[in-house]
This record gives structure tokens, sequence and C-alpha cells, in this order.
């Protein structure tokens, strides 16, 4: 998550759906294909589809590909995430 993805004035149920964004793109970045997506894979596909359409413009959707730095960080935050560091 990119600090501008999220805007301050949101509502409860904007920053639900951001979470849900995450979520998606989360698994758009590790390469993991909807069929394998742990969480209800229909629902995060649907949740996609229809932000799609009505917040095209959203920042986080230009996101789609990381920058070798992201990579980097994202690989780095994974690991250390299975290890239980900063957790």
């Amino acid at each position: 998550m990119w600090l501008d993805e999220a805007h301050v004035h949101i509502g409860k149920e904007g920053y639900k759906l951001l979470i849900d964004l995450w979520i998606v793109r989360g698994y758009i970045h590790r390469g993991i294909p909807p069929e394998r997506w742990e969480l209800d894979p229909v629902y995060f596909q649907d949740v996609w589809r229809n932000a799609l359409r009505d917040i095209p413009g959203w920042i986080g959707f230009k996101r789609l590909t990381l920058s070798s730095e992201d990579r980097a960080l994202l690989e780095r935050s994974l690991k250390e995430a299975a290890r239980g560091i900063g957790y």
C-alpha cells in the first residue's frame, strides 16, 4: 500500500473497499492466480471488477506492476512476515 492510495476523508465502507483492493493487488503482485486465492476468490474478483468500473481513476490501479525496488521490498517483507519479525 502507498500512502497516496487512501483518501483522508474516506468513510468506513470506503476503507473496507480499499482493504479488499489491496488484498487483490497483493495476490497480483505475488503472481497468484484467482483459483489459488486463499480467501473467497469470487467475492474478491467481483470487488476488483466493480472497482475498475466504479472508480477507474484509483491510483492503486496504476501499481499493478512493481518496480525492482518495490519488488525487493515486497520479498523482504514477506520473508520477515513468514519468520514473525515485526509482528
